[in-house]
Parts: C-alpha cells; structure tokens; sequence
C-alpha cells in the first residue's frame, strides 16, 4: 500500500453530522440551503438482494440485539457494522422499525443519538433517525435539522422533526425540496412552489406543512421526475420538456 493509500486508509471519514454542519456553517447568514445538500461520496454497493420481506426481517434480526445494549458506543458501531455486511439499505430501516417493539425506550433514544450524531453511514444515520421518530426530544432538534439538510436524510428528518417542531421540519422541507427515493422500485417526483410573500418565512412554514398534511400534495404539485409510465398509470400529465 502507497504512503498517501495508508493514510486515507487510517483517517476516519467524517460523521454524516460533522459534514451537513460544516456545509451548513460556511452558508452566508446562516441560510438554509436551496436544494439542500449532496451527501458525500460513498463506496459503490451492488444493489441489495434482498426483497422487502427479507430484508425487513434481516433488519430486525439485525437490529433488536442492539436496542437493549447499555454499551450505547459499542452497540452503534457493531449495528453500522452489521447493517452494512447483510445489505441492508436506508429505505429498508424503515420497514423494520415500522412496528419494531422498544422496550428499552431510554436505551433505544441513546443509541439512536449517538447514529445520528456520530454515523458515517447512510444505513446508520436513517436507523438514528428513525428511532428519533418515535422516541425523540426536544434536544434532538438541532441534530435533525442539520442532518436534513442532506438530500438523502430530509424526508427522514423531516417525519422525525414534525412531532417536535413543526416550523423547523417545514422549513427544512422546503428549503431542501425533494424526497428519499427507493432505488430498489418505482418513484415519482412531485414539486410545489410555493409564491413569494411577506409573511414570515416559519409560518408559510407551518402552513405547507398542515396543508400537505391535510391534502395529497399529488393534488396540487407538479410531476418533476420518475417514470413516465408510471405517472401516466397514475392518470397525472407528463410535463413537456421533461426527458
């Protein structure tokens, strides 16, 4: 192994954290960023075998071990480790921790703390986030929004967010403006724009959120990627000029 090969090979990467922080810092003003963020570079993976079944039970095997580990900075690097070796991807986090029981709930909220704040992992980073859905405080806040300034983590964030503070998940949704894709099925895109104003940026927040609670955004927003086929399936227009 070259000189500058050891030397990546010994530095830890970043936590998904530390990066959306250090991105978020150097904006001008402190402004949230328009599109949001790319996370960074990872390793290529092949794409996962594992169906939806599979995977969520292969998740939950995965995971429930860890869920009751006092040992909360062995148990989150030994899940990352674990998730990544089986396949397991983001979207599958969410299958398996849709009716996971947490017993332990105090143990439950430090490991997912602690993958939210130190995860170098997409995969680690989502496990955090959701165990935040469910079990989260208020001074979890600060770590959610600036993680869903990733592309990849806003809709994540954003569930996670809204029981907690409405305005900041609106306004991390808005800003970043796009959803998580399930690259292992069929997506659609959908935009809405929202017209400029004078009323204050957190409560034209707040009322995006309640309205896209209350209505289906499909009803209102506009067909921005995915498959044609499947939009027009749907029975929306595809847009003229889109490929």
């Amino acid at each position: 192994m070259s000189a500058p090969d050891e030397r990546g090979a010994l530095t830890p990467r970043p936590s998904l954290y530390d990066y959306a922080l250090r991105l978020h810092r150097a904006e001008p003003d402190g402004r949230l960023p328009e599109g949001g963020y790319p996370s960074p570079d990872r390793p290529s993976r092949p794409r996962s075998p594992l169906d939806r079944l599979n995977a969520r039970r292969t998740a939950v095997d995965a995971l429930t071990p860890f869920l009751t580990d006092p040992d909360t900075v062995r148990a989150a690097d030994e899940v990352q480790r674990r998730l990544d070796e089986l396949g397991v991807r983001d979207h599958h986090i969410r299958w398996a921790l849709a009716d996971l029981p947490l017993e332990d709930q105090t143990t439950a909220r430090a490991l997912g703390r602690r993958l939210t704040r130190t995860g170098t992992s997409g995969v680690a980073v989502c496990l955090g986030i959701g165990l935040l859905a469910r079990l989260g405080e208020p001074e979890d806040i600060p770590y959610l929004r600036t993680l869903g300034l990733l592309r990849d983590f806003m809709g994540h964030a954003v569930e996670a967010l809204a029981p907690l503070d409405r305005a900041a998940a609106a306004l991390v949704a808005l800003a970043v403006g796009v959803t998580d894709q399930d690259t292992d099925g069929p997506w659609l895109q959908f935009v809405w724009s929202l017209p400029e104003g004078d009323t204050p940026p957190e409560a034209r927040a707040t009322a995006a959120l309640t309205r896209l609670e209350a209505t289906d955004p499909k009803t209102f927003a506009q067909v921005r990627g995915g498959s044609r086929e499947h939009v027009e399936a749907l029975g929306f227009p595809w847009p003229e000029g889109l490929n």
